[in-house]
């Protein structure tokens, strides 16, 4: 519990408090900023019946899902938590348990849109890009600060942590000056598109070779 109360971290968020917004998750989803909520543990059975990604914790890497997930699932069982789960382009995932994956996040691309996720996983939506970019959002939720608060909250249910609920209790820090809003989104965004193009040279590559066997 000491660390839950760790003033260090207050101390750190009035010091940003000069230069940025400070909203907690909780108040952004109030406001209609974003909306989230977790997965569906769709059963074990699922698995292998499909090639339909089944995002879990473990497929998370550098702010992308892997190329290839562990689990793919069938077109009848996506129907039928599809439009629950409503996965789209540019939503993020960020991991609610997993011990020392927790806060671990990764943006939704054009390349696995077509998903459903685990009851681990929260996914975020940015429903107003005037206040917050999703880009934006994924930098924040990587910044030093919100990384620290998130290790902070974490507790221990069962035999694995997470931080179950208290999601809504993390504060990001939004900077007050457009333009630095601005970098932070376009570094990110460059960061995904350049992984987006190289998934898709390499997709190229691949299918060059085998035109040429």
């Amino acid at each position: 519990m000491p660390k839950y109360y760790d003033p260090s971290i207050k101390n750190e968020l009035t010091d940003l408090e000069n230069f940025c917004y400070l909203k907690t998750m909780k108040e952004l989803r109030e406001e209609g900023t974003i909306t989230f909520y977790t997965g569906d543990e769709i059963g074990k059975m699922a698995y292998g019946t499909g090639d339909i990604p089944f995002i879990r914790t473990s497929d998370f890497s550098n702010w992308e899902i892997k190329h290839n997930p562990k689990q793919g699932i069938s077109e009848e069982i996506y129907k039928k938590y599809s439009s629950k789960q409503d996965v789209k382009e540019n939503d993020i995932l960020i991991v609610r348990d997993g011990t020392y994956l927790v806060g671990k996040s990764c943006l939704i691309t054009k390349y696995n849109k077509k998903c459903l996720f685990c009851g681990g996983l929260f996914k975020i939506r940015v429903n107003n890009q005037d206040i917050l970019n999703p880009f934006l959002l994924l930098g924040l939720l990587n910044s030093y600060i919100v990384k620290r608060q998130i290790r902070t909250k974490q507790f221990t249910r069962d035999v694995i942590d997470t931080i179950g609920n208290r999601l809504e209790e993390v504060i990001i820090p939004i900077p007050k000056d457009e333009n630095v809003r601005n970098v932070i989104t376009d570094t990110v965004k460059s960061v995904v598109d350049s992984r987006i193009k190289a998934r898709e040279k390499i997709v190229f590559l691949s299918t060059e070779i085998i035109n040429l066997a």
